[in-house]
């Protein structure tokens, strides 16, 4: 009876089980010595495949469900898993040093710092040394053990240098930093340039999302902390002018904007915004609904739900809409 349920190691680590037992149902556990460390639901297939983590001896117990609900069980023989060859870890990241003491090297440092650890500025001139730029010291060359980084413009008299440029998609140490980031931590990014007069780097971290969501988050519109993106930001478009409050919810495809000379958008707390929607005027109250698809052409009151082409009043309370408002479901 053992063999008619059959197990085999493929491509090292996917235990595939197979059953030639007629049965109207199927399930199967999976066993690491005597612990059992996984279960499918009953179903009408009678194969399936585990995917192996730890080394160890595995079997399958497979599971048999008739048309009267009747169970009967059967035993695999073990298969022993040795483990895969594991990706080594990354070593510590490197000390680095910028070349340069300017507007554009100060946005390198708050960029790269995040991950590395940026130790100094390298000022070629000698007339900064001595000096502190953005919390750290300006050298006359860059301390021996670490990894010297520099606009492109450096190549000729820095042979070593890591080189980057303020232009987006183009592959180097800047655009795959700023590639771990989701649209709205871009923007926040963007923000910390934008207070300390790092014009430069904000329009590249706009433009930057712009090259990788195709949406439109310029770093002039005010945004409440707490508020993000649907599916990560993807083609959203929300004009400079806009102001939109806290722990708001925008979905994907959203437009912000105004009609000809309209006021500029503004959008209170706790609002939801579906995808697709189009808010082209008026003032948009805190903990508003906005349905997908919706065209909202004038001010929606606080706590309303509207949807629609033009958009239109569905109820004028939320307490049925709870799950809907961001700040709700994260509850």
């Amino acid at each position: 009876m053992g063999e008619q349920v059959s197990v085999s190691l493929e491509n090292l680590f996917q235990l595939k089980v197979d059953t030639e037992y007629a049965s109207d149902l199927y399930a199967f556990r999976l066993l690491k010595e005597s612990e059992a460390v996984e279960q499918t639901q009953y179903a009408n297939s009678s194969s399936h495949i585990f995917f192996l983590k730890r080394p160890g001896l595995y079997r399958v117990k497979a599971y048999f469900k008739n048309a009267e609900g009747e169970v009967s069980t059967l035993l695999s023989k073990g298969v022993r898993f040795k483990g895969l060859v594991q990706t080594p870890m990354a070593p510590d990241s490197p000390r680095i040093s910028i070349v340069g003491v300017s507007t554009i090297s100060a946005f390198a440092k708050i960029l790269l710092e995040k991950k590395w650890e940026v130790g100094s500025f390298v000022d070629p001139t000698g007339r900064l040394v001595g000096e502190t730029f953005f919390g750290i010291p300006v050298v006359a060359r860059e301390d021996a053990e670490s990894v010297l980084v520099g606009h492109e413009n450096y190549r000729t008299e820095f042979k070593e240098v890591i080189p980057y440029d303020l232009r987006v998609n183009t592959d180097d140490i800047l655009w795959r930093e700023v590639n771990r980031y989701s649209a709205m931590q871009t923007y926040e990014m963007s923000q910390v340039c934008v207070s300390n007069g790092l014009k430069e780097g904000a329009d590249y971290l706009a433009n930057s999302i712009l090259r990788r969501f195709n949406t439109r988050l310029p770093h002039q519109a005010s945004i409440g902390k707490g508020t993000t993106l649907g599916v990560g930001g993807m083609g959203i478009a929300i004009h400079p002018k806009s102001k939109i409050g806290t722990d708001c919810l925008i979905g994907q495809n959203v437009t912000i904007g105004i009609r000809g000379g309209g006021p500029a958008p503004e959008i209170g707390n706790n609002v939801f915004i579906g995808p697709g929607a189009k808010c082209l005027g008026g003032k948009i109250g805190d903990n508003a609904v906005i349905g997908a698809n919706a065209v909202v052409l004038k001010e929606v009151p606080a706590n309303h739900v509207v949807a629609g082409v033009p958009a239109r009043v569905l109820h004028t309370n939320t307490d049925n809409h709870k799950g809907y408002t961001h700040k709700s479901s994260r509850k």
